[in-house]
């Protein structure tokens, strides 16, 4: 199972197959993946705060911050749990934050959980974002 599949002569991207890196069949990589599960195990995988942190968790967020060229970077166990516990880190009660009504569900429950006000507007339209700004300015002068 590759990532590229031939016929009729030509080769084309196989959307079928989860190896997009080319990666199976390469000894170095199985007797890595070999000597990562005799170590650390195997399981159903999870959050850090219920199944604990690890060397190898600290050691790839000192990695990610030096690539980045930031002082730290923080991993998540994956992108539903990042966006959605992102947000309610960065937003609040009393703030608004203006979003594309074409957002996954995961922003949405981050944006839920952040119990800010949200605006939503139309999707992919800017007049419609500019709109909603210019109602929030007139909104943000009758406070003052």
């Amino acid at each position: 199972m590759t990532k590229e599949v031939t016929i009729d002569g030509e080769t084309y991207l196989n959307m079928a197959s989860t190896n997009f890196l080319s990666f199976i069949g390469v000894k170095r990589i199985e007797e890595r993946a070999k000597q990562t599960i005799f170590k650390y195990g195997v399981g159903s995988c999870g959050p850090r705060g219920f199944y604990g942190t690890v060397d190898v968790h600290l050691d790839l967020e000192k990695e990610l911050a030096k690539f980045m060229g930031c002082e730290e970077a923080v991993l998540y166990s994956y992108g539903f749990a990042t966006v959605s516990s992102a947000i309610p880190a960065y937003a609040k009660k009393g703030d608004v934050i203006f979003v594309d009504e074409g957002v996954n569900f995961a922003i949405q429950k981050g944006l839920q959980a952040s119990r800010s006000r949200v605006e939503y507007f139309k999707h992919n339209d800017m007049e419609d974002l500019e709109r909603l700004l210019l109602e929030q300015e007139q909104r943000d002068k009758k406070v003052r």
